[in-house]
């Protein structure tokens, strides 16, 4: 072979590599393609411990849909508390209960509402706190009741190591949650429940 042929051989690989390397480079560090994921429907923009309200429009199977559009679904260990009306002769000392109240010129709490909690789902938290409007909200567990059928009733209620005395009126709501089922979660229902991952932990059906 020549010298001027080597010459130009030499000279085309060069030229050669000098174009194969950006590519090579290029390909090295470039990102691999994305890879499209598929969501549930129920799943998307859920995050846990949502809390929905509305009135059941359908239900299909496990599947639940309100009337705002809002789907999620029943599981086996779901927990479905129904809420229904009672007296006050239903409170009795050592129910847990949730008290709605305002504070009273002699330091009792006026209850406008108690909820009953069945033993098996008590309240979310046991104390006190501010609600709007001056109100009071207590859950507690009642230590003493006496009830008078048309006066309504005196309690005594306890929590964290503090007492208050409970005035109801006949004009006091007395709701009693009781456990309840798949069947109360139904076309028309008014409920109240908490999602994980577009599943029901809780449901309260009013």
């Amino acid at each position: 072979m020549t010298l001027s042929i080597r010459i130009r051989a030499l000279v085309g690989a060069v030229l050669v590599a000098l174009v194969l390397a950006p590519v090579a480079a290029w390909a090295a560090i470039a990102p691999p393609s994305p890879t499209s994921l598929t969501v549930p429907p129920l799943l998307q923009g859920s995050d846990a411990g949502d809390r929905v309200r509305g009135t059941v429009a359908s239900v299909v199977g496990d599947q639940v849909t309100l009337d705002d559009g809002t789907s999620f679904l029943l599981a086996a260990d779901t927990s479905i508390i129904v809420s229904v009306p009672g007296t006050a002769a239903d409170l009795q000392p050592g129910e847990f209960v949730g008290v709605t109240a305002s504070r009273e010129l002699d330091g009792a709490l006026l209850a406008s509402m108690v909820n009953v909690f069945p033993e098996s789902a008590p309240g979310s938290f046991v104390g006190q706190v501010p609600l709007e409007g001056g109100n009071l909200m207590t859950n507690a567990t009642i230590d003493e009741a006496m009830i008078d059928a048309l006066e309504g009733a005196e309690l005594t209620i306890s929590f964290l190591g503090e007492s208050e005395q409970v005035r109801l009126v006949p004009e006091t709501r007395v709701v009693l949650r009781q456990p309840g089922g798949p069947a109360d979660v139904r076309e028309g229902a008014t409920i109240s429940a908490v999602l994980v991952g577009g599943v029901a932990q809780t449901i309260s059906v009013q």
